[in-house]
């Protein structure tokens, strides 16, 4: 079975990249930033074991069962780490939610605007959610900008806090190209030969359907699975 494809994004001036434990001093210091234990909350990380522990549990463990999560993103010219960005799973939401958190020293240059454009237009979902507290302008300012709406209101066990929920939808033309792009592959049970097929996802997410190999003519069971981030998966039997 292959491996899991590495996360990573680039765009002009940064790099979004999959956290690892190396990371831990960086990962220290912003989940201890005022704004971070303010409006996000508190991780309980006041070492580098514990911050490393966030990591390997929290962080590493969503790319692991989700393949995507919050991703380190850098600064080309320096590789300096400026913030965290990506698509997480939150309990009480239905669908992938974006996060972000930056150091409040690399705030104000429009890295986090740049870091989510970059993670939404790689998302494959046809919804992305977001949540804020009420009072963080500059997250709400955002969300605004990237095109998030206001849905409403909602509280998340076990905080109390009431927080402001958005959603994002990509373009119509952009859900179409992505749609029609979508590839799947499988190895040809008769000859070996790994064939890649077209997929229409409008056809569902789980198909099953025959199709002669291209290579050897042999007719195979094609079973298809497209999971909502994106991830397919294709089995095939000889018929």
């Amino acid at each position: 079975m292959l491996g899991r494809a590495m996360i990573r994004l680039s765009t002009e001036r940064l790099t979004l990249r999959e956290f690892v434990p190396e990371d831990a001093p960086f990962v220290l210091e912003l989940l201890n930033e005022p704004s971070f234990l303010r409006f996000i909350g508190d991780r309980g990380a006041r070492t580098l074991a514990q911050a490393e522990a966030y990591i390997q549990e929290r962080l590493r463990a969503s790319y692991a069962k989700h393949g995507h999560g919050l991703l380190l993103v850098e600064r080309k010219r320096d590789r300096a780490p400026l913030g965290m960005c990506g698509l997480v799973r939150r309990a009480g939401l239905d669908g992938p939610d974006l996060g972000f958190a930056f150091l409040e020293q690399h705030t104000g240059h429009g890295y986090a605007t740049e870091a989510a454009s970059a993670v939404l237009s790689e998302s494959r979902f046809e919804v992305v959610l977001a949540i804020t507290s009420q009072d963080n302008e500059r997250s709400i300012r955002l969300l605004e900008n990237l095109d998030f709406r206001f849905e409403r209101t909602l509280t998340l066990a076990p905080s109390a806090q009431v927080l402001a929920l958005f959603a994002w939808e990509p373009p119509a033309t952009e859900r179409a190209s992505t749609a029609a792009d979508l590839e799947g592959d499988y190895i040809c049970p008769s000859c070996g030969e790994r064939i890649v097929v077209p997929l229409d996802v409008a056809a569902g997410g789980t198909q099953e359907y025959v199709e002669d190999c291209p290579v050897c003519c042999s007719p195979n069971v094609l079973a298809v699975r497209v999971d909502d981030d994106g991830t397919v998966e294709v089995n095939a039997q000889a018929e």
